[in-house]
């Protein structure tokens, strides 16, 4: 496919331009530069990645399990200022 044409197609997917001829020109010479650097990379060969020592596998998260919540009922007793049952905190915004 020309790389013009290709160019046009993804500029009208990606809802760009319009441009005037000497930008749409420019822009499909760098389009079409940046296609060869993928044909380039294309034919480099993949052979699979040769598995290194990751370290230790074992998660450092603690277990996704319910808790009681016994330091909310400490926090609340240990606040400096209480109004009924909510806590009264600095202004943050004036």
């Amino acid at each position: 496919m020309d790389t013009e044409k290709l160019f046009d197609q993804v500029a009208h997917l990606a809802r760009l331009g319009p441009y005037s001829a000497e930008a749409r020109a420019k822009m499909a010479g760098e389009f079409g530069r940046t296609l060869d650097l993928f044909k380039v990379l294309s034919e480099v060969p993949a052979a699979p990645a040769a598995v290194r020592d990751q370290g230790p596998t074992n998660s450092c998260f603690r277990d996704d399990a319910a808790v009681p919540p016994k330091a909310a009922a400490r926090i609340v007793k240990n606040f400096p200022q209480k109004e009924g049952s909510l806590l009264k905190v600095p202004k943050v915004i004036e």
